[in-house]
């Protein structure tokens, strides 16, 4: 699956922005990259109905990977152009979380899913601390 660009926006306030600016991508296939960038209209944007519009602060979030709950934590003390830049900065969690599983795994007890994350254990550390 590829990350589909269907078109560029043009016109009088769009013309002056780098080409990345303005491209258009479909909602079917994969996100674009979420840039940092500042100056704004560097949010990816999508074709929705016959209307483009751009990603929300909150769906580069979950692009990325965070939950609802840690948005709704760094709505509470960001912009909106920080929330977005937050997320172009970040790492993918999920991807993280599969590196680090794959990394430790031999040396802790890791857990498979998000939802069951603990404190880790050394694997030879006994259950039992008596």
């Amino acid at each position: 699956m590829n990350c589909k660009q269907i078109g560029i926006i043009s016109g009088p306030q769009f013309d002056k922005l780098i080409d990345i600016s303005r491209r258009v991508y479909s909602i079917e296939g994969l996100s674009p990259t979420i840039h940092t960038s500042g100056g704004g209209q560097q949010e990816p944007k999508v074709l929705i109905m016959d209307r483009v519009r751009k990603l929300t602060p909150k769906e580069c979030w979950r692009l990325m990977g965070f939950t609802d709950a840690d948005f709704q934590k760094a709505e509470a003390v960001n912009s909106n152009a920080q929330l977005y830049k937050q997320a172009g900065n970040s790492i993918v969690v999920p991807v993280l979380e599969g590196i680090l599983r794959n990394l430790l795994e031999d040396d802790y007890d890791i857990p498979k899913t998000r939802t069951d994350l603990q404190t880790p254990r050394f694997a030879d550390e006994s259950e039992d601390p008596a």
